[in-house]
């Protein structure tokens, strides 16, 4: 989500596109019973987290200042609602997401958003499912099971065992470690909260601001 028109100027430590408010990365899977899921594997705002650590005191005196963001309550509603948007265009079957507990198998409890995937996104999501008329439920999903973890180095990005100790050599990318620590992981099964597309009326508009009513979505602009 980038905010091409608005008047400051971030710098996004992941992307070098002006104005990144927010970025997911998905990926399309299928459940256990053969729905085909938008799956969220990660939500994130880098502009946000940086005002949090600027306003906690924790931004670098040497870094520029971190000029004031839109949506500083409501950025992950946005993104729930164009990825639902997305999904329905896509035609799967429902939209879903990782959870708190997922992303810390991951990342590491300290590195994850604990707010955002505990609280945040699950009331988005009832807000949504609340509109809309949609189903909120949550799906089993075959996983693989996460006994190694990926983080960067000075020399690239490593697949480290529990004990935080590298298994390979560094990869030159993340997906490429990812992807490794994938084959090398055993299968389990997940369940992962999820809204339901089934009845949902074409989206032809999206509320800029909260969740409006349904005919606020599916009426032509």
């Amino acid at each position: 989500v980038q905010l091409d028109d608005w008047p400051s100027d971030y710098r996004a430590r992941h992307f070098r596109t002006r104005n990144v408010l927010a970025h997911v990365r998905t990926s399309v899977r299928e459940s256990c019973d053969g729905q085909r899921l938008l799956y969220l594997d990660e939500v994130q705002s880098d502009w946000h987290a940086d005002l949090v650590a600027q306003a906690r005191g924790e931004w670098p005196k040497n870094e520029r200042p971190v000029h004031a963001a839109p949506f500083a309550k409501e950025w992950p509603l946005l993104v729930l609602k164009l990825m639902l948007w997305r999904a329905q265009a896509m035609g799967v079957d429902a939209l879903a997401w990782s959870t708190f507990e997922m992303q810390k198998r991951i990342w590491g409890p300290s590195r994850v958003p604990e707010a955002l995937y505990k609280r945040t996104l699950p009331e988005a999501a009832k807000s949504l499912s609340k509109a809309l008329g949609l189903e909120l439920r949550e799906i089993p999903i075959p996983f693989h099971a996460w006994r190694y973890g990926i983080k960067s180095s000075a020399r690239g990005w490593l697949v480290i065992d529990l004990l935080g100790n590298p298994v390979t050599r560094p990869f030159a990318g993340r997906q490429q470690a990812e992807r490794f620590a994938e084959l090398i992981a055993e299968k389990i099964e997940r369940k992962v909260p999820a809204l339901m597309l089934a009845g949902l009326p074409r989206i032809r508009q999206i509320p800029f601001y909260g969740v409006g009513r349904l005919v606020d979505w599916t009426r032509p602009g």
